[in-house]
């Protein structure tokens, strides 16, 4: 009895057991949870300092994007902090001068530099103007560059804002190498630097700060590693007189239609509106399309261009049809002029030539000799009888 006892107990055991994983699983797998999703918005994606920008307003810092460095240099007296992240293009020696000159005059320049290639020698002005270049790190064992990944930067920023900060050695999202700084010989000493100096240098210009970073700290998720956020608001704490911030998104260039739309748009539209007048008038010009014309229309009208041509072409046909002309002008002129009737020939050409103040010679011709043999002759004889017609019917 006994052993039936604990038999049952040990069924209602494993049963009990049983229906606990069983709830189990179904809380974890068939009931409705949240869970973390990683995301990045298309606002995001486009511009990979947005988190920076959004950062700096919420404490009350005024920033602004610039398409392009020549943007910024074209207004520079509107910032206080320029950010240049992504090297994708090369600053020219002009651009880089006019660049220092604005920091000469109280401005601060956070900027990369690019990578050395080989043993050439950088020919990026910032870079040259304190002998700046950025290198990978080199170690035998593989186990030494993942050392120098994790091992964190300590920087300790001047007055007013003397605490130190921890940072991250190496971009975390894509993982790359670690870039360090180096300098030359003869280059100028850092106004300050982190404690390995191999991170960030700080170099005085004038009134302003030429801050060199070994890789854009800022932007996306490296924002959010270690202090990088802190270091952003210190460096614009620096000056606190010139709270203003713009974050250059590209070395190159825009295109020239971009250009030309931002710098003339009037000009661009009055182009377009005097093209759209132009092809209005066009249309309007020729009208609209006429319907061929039939068959028998244009076998009466090739009949009477071949009667006429084969008249003109015998002397009896020329002086039919002359005759015919000088009848009509003349009915014409005596209906509403009954005086010419009575003038002979010479002086009726004379009488005509005064009123119309035509030359004696084409009237004479026309009215009183026999057809020409020729046809501009003869054409010249129709046209001043024509003349002849529309001056009476003036």
């Amino acid at each position: 009895m006994k052993s039936l006892r604990l038999g049952n107990a040990l069924v209602g055991l494993v049963f009990i057991i049983l229906v606990g994983l069983a709830v189990w699983w179904w809380q974890d797998n068939m009931e409705r949870r949240t869970e973390a999703v990683a995301y990045t918005s298309e606002d995001a994606r486009k511009d990979p300092h947005l988190a920076a920008r959004r950062l700096l307003q919420s404490i009350g810092v005024r920033t602004q994007p610039a398409r392009s460095l020549a943007e910024m240099l074209a207004h520079p007296n509107t910032t206080g902090v320029v950010l240049i992240g992504r090297r994708n293009g090369a600053i020219t020696p002009d651009q880089g001068e006019a660049l220092l000159n604005w920091v000469e005059e109280g401005g601060i320049l956070l900027t990369t530099v690019p990578l050395k290639r080989d043993d050439e020698s950088s020919k990026d002005p910032i870079a040259a103007a304190y002998q700046v270049q950025s290198q990978l790190a080199v170690a035998k064992r593989a186990q030494d560059i993942a050392s120098m990944s994790s091992t964190p930067v300590n920087l300790v920023l001047p007055a007013p804002i003397a605490h130190p900060l921890v940072l991250a050695a190496a971009p975390k999202n894509p993982p790359l190498p670690v870039i360090l700084l180096r300098q030359g010989k003869d280059a100028p000493q850092p106004l300050w630097q982190d404690a390995q100096g191999q991170h960030i240098m700080a170099f005085e210009h004038g009134d302003g700060l030429v801050i060199v970073l070994d890789y854009d700290r800022f932007a996306g998720n490296e924002l959010i590693r270690q202090d990088h956020g802190e270091l952003l608001v210190s460096l614009v704490h620096l000056q606190p007189n010139r709270r203003s911030v713009t974050f250059v998104e590209t070395l190159d260039v825009p295109h020239w239609q971009t250009l030309l739309w931002e710098n003339a748009p009037a000009l661009i539209l009055s182009t377009a509106l005097l093209l759209a007048l132009l092809l209005w008038r066009g249309l309007m010009r020729f009208g609209p399309i006429l319907a061929d014309p039939t068959l028998d229309r244009r076998a009466v009208t090739e009949h009477i261009d071949a009667s006429a041509r084969w008249l003109w072409l015998r002397a009896p046909g020329r002086h039919a049809l002359l005759k015919a002309v000088r009848t009509a002008v003349l009915d014409r002129y005596k209906r509403r002029f009954p005086a010419l009737a009575t003038l002979g020939p010479a002086a009726l050409a004379n009488r005509l030539a005064a009123m119309h103040n035509l030359p004696i010679a084409d009237i004479e011709t026309a009215l009183n000799l026999p057809p020409a043999d020729t046809l501009q002759g003869f054409t010249q004889q129709i046209m001043t009888l024509q003349l002849l017609r529309k001056h009476h019917e003036r």
